[in-house]
């Protein structure tokens, strides 16, 4: 919806809007319906988990009908990347307005879809928005979101006729879509699927333990038994990205090793090594995953391990209220990812993780303006990362986009969420 973000400072960014937009109630998409979804995302009392984003901004000035001033707290070259992230969410005020509560169950937005209903766990229909600005887009008249949790069961389902685009993880869904001809693409790699580790619960608050854990862990096993891979990481980046350095990367596969810190932790506090895993309930391939792990830790001596299954909601909360100190995470984007996990206080800072060494390196990441700076600085906070481990790489995430084919122009936002608006289907 926006012409133009640009800044010569990083610090007070310039928002142009595209004129004449329109809310699917015919209320005016302007800088004054940008700024009001900010201040209500902003308001406390609305508990948006989006908070965080526009704690980080100094003042909003709505400049024109199509124009807005924004001054940021700190200088952050990446700014853009949050607006079309986490501040990218407007709705039309006169429908909150009208009645606030509602538009949570029935949005009223500005996009090429107009949710037409809803039903919990089964699927969700939009239909087409007739007056979207980028006419013709888009080309199909509605779009159904099926959740099915379970890849093989989604594959089939898929390959059955019965969806036209599909995203997995799972390398035996890609080859089964190869051996039976479909469309795929592999998705650009952002970072690598990861155990994130709670730095303040003991014992995992002591980085010889966490270090102890890295060592323990057999990543090739787990890629070929886990994931059918043949390859596996040893950094939160994959070896292909730019922000991939082969001279910072976690501890090798090492049980004597790992045996001598554990023995050295029990020496010096007297307790064996007890450690929660929380895993979501419900997928298959996380349960095992956890008990994979279990396994391996549990070859050392004096360390043992429960795991604890929950509902997705249930995690989400321990998550947010720090109390998860073993359990799969990734991070879906770089910018404002990286960040949010990694610096102290951060959105997604979910095992409390602080190193100021860290947070000055993200600092001048965020404050670079060029991609070489950017990426030197994500580098150097990654150096550090790799020696506190608040995160141990498991899984490279190879995700690939499988699409029927019929199904024309599949591209990728940052998220790797298709672009609806651009798909179209040949007859």
């Amino acid at each position: 919806m926006a012409e133009t973000v640009t800044s010569s400072d990083a610090l007070t960014w310039t928002v142009k809007l595209r004129a004449n937009l329109k809310f699917t109630d015919g209320s005016p998409f302007d800088a004054a319906a940008v700024k009001f979804n900010w201040d209500r995302i902003d308001d406390p009392a609305n508990a948006s988990a989006n908070r965080p984003q526009t704690q980080a901004l100094s003042s909003v000035t709505v400049v024109d009908g199509t124009t807005l001033r924004v001054v940021l707290k700190t200088a952050n070259g990446q700014w853009p990347r949050t607006l079309a992230g986490a501040m990218s969410y407007i709705g039309s005020p006169a429908a909150v307005k009208a009645d606030p509560n509602a538009l949570a169950q029935k949005p009223i937005a500005a996009g090429p879809f107009i949710l037409k209903d809803r039903v919990r766990d089964s699927q969700t229909t939009y239909v087409r928005n007739p007056n979207y600005f980028d006419f013709p887009r888009p080309y199909a008249d509605s779009v159904v979101v099926r959740p099915i949790t379970d890849d093989s069961q989604r594959y089939n389902s898929f390959h059955a006729g019965e969806g036209d685009v599909m995203y997995t993880f799972s390398v035996d869904v890609v080859n089964s879509a190869q051996r039976d001809k479909h469309q795929m693409r592999l998705l650009p790699p952002q970072t690598s699927i990861a155990l994130m580790v709670g730095v303040t619960i003991p014992p995992t608050d002591d980085v010889s333990i966490r270090t102890a854990m890295a060592k323990a862990l057999d990543l090739q096993f787990i890629a070929k038994n886990v994931y059918n891979q043949d390859f596996f990481p040893n950094s939160i980046f994959p070896s292909q990205s730019p922000y991939y350095d082969a001279n910072a990367t976690q501890p090798s596969v090492d049980l004597a090793g790992a045996q001598q810190l554990v023995d050295a932790y029990v020496a010096k506090t007297g307790k064996d090594v007890n450690i929660t895993y929380t895993n979501i309930a419900g997928f298959p391939a996380f349960l095992q995953l956890a008990e994979v792990i279990k396994a391996q830790l549990e070859k050392l001596n004096k360390v043992h391990v429960t795991i604890e299954s929950m509902a997705s909601a249930a995690y989400v909360g321990k998550l947010r209220a720090g109390g998860v100190q073993l359990g799969q995470n990734n991070i879906t984007s770089i910018e404002p990812g990286i960040f949010d996990t990694f610096h102290t206080g951060g959105a997604a800072n979910f095992d409390k993780y602080s190193n100021s060494v860290t947070d000055a390196a993200l600092d001048r990441a965020r404050a670079s303006i060029d991609a070489p700076s950017y990426i030197n600085a994500i580098k150097d906070a990654n150096k550090q990362i790799v020696k506190d481990l608040p995160w141990i790489a498991l899984k490279l995430t190879n995700a690939y986009d499988i699409y029927q084919n019929n199904v024309n122009d599949v591209q990728v936002a940052s998220d790797a969420v298709p672009r609806s608006d651009l798909i179209w289907f040949s007859r």
